[in-house]
């Protein structure tokens, strides 16, 4: 009779534990990898697909190249804002270099057209002296890419600065308080977007206008 009874409440726990989500999306599962954790569905979930998220370790990652612009050592941040129209050449030496004691992943090499001078500032300056934030930590985006350099290290062509958007992050819960600052940069696809985003204002304008 014991016997019995444990075997229909094996079952029974089977039964309860092999079912698929209901519908509930937050009833994940998480699996723990080395730096890595995957989270995914139960089985049975309609639409089922692996949510994988990946914690970046930049030590993992291989070294940088080393950017010179006009022969002289400038950061990826200011050839990533310069733009297409001001660079006259560009090589690529695939051999690691070693610039005041740091190694680089090779070399990328710019030569600028003549009549281009930058207006170099760094992301301290626009923090100090441009948005004015003395108070409190900031994390800067630029193009949507978080940026991880010092802050003096940091470079970028004032010329081709599109805009700059500073946000507010505040979460008492979790103890955030944090100046988020965004920068685009004069690319063909952030003119584009803005356009875009004129455009569809100008016309929700007129629409408004119209129905009053």
């Amino acid at each position: 009779m014991k016997n019995i009874f444990f075997a229909a409440l094996m079952l029974a726990a089977a039964s309860v534990f092999g079912q698929g989500l209901t519908g509930n999306p937050t009833d994940v599962r998480v699996k723990k990898q080395a730096k890595k954790v995957l989270v995914y569905p139960e089985k049975g979930y309609e639409g089922d697909t692996l949510i994988r998220v990946t914690y970046a370790d930049k030590k993992a990652r291989d070294n940088d190249p080393a950017y010179f612009l006009n022969g002289k050592l400038i950061s990826q941040s200011l050839f990533n804002s310069m733009s297409v129209t001001t660079i006259e050449s560009v090589s690529v030496v695939k051999k690691d270099t070693v610039v005041n004691g740091k190694v680089y992943d090779g070399q990328i090499k710019v030569e600028s057209k003549s009549d281009y001078t930058p207006n170099v500032v760094s992301l301290a300056f626009i923090k100090e002296n441009v948005v004015k934030l003395k108070d409190g930590p900031s994390i800067f985006m630029i193009d949507d890419h978080l940026v991880k350099e010092d802050y003096e290290e940091c470079l970028l062509d004032k010329n081709y600065i599109l805009s700059i958007t500073v946000h507010k992050l505040k979460n008492e819960k979790e103890g955030l308080d944090v100046n988020v600052v965004k920068i685009l940069t004069k690319t063909k696809e952030n003119i584009e977007k803005v356009n875009q985003i004129r455009i569809r204002g100008v016309q929700n304008m007129n629409e408004l206008e119209s129905e009053i």
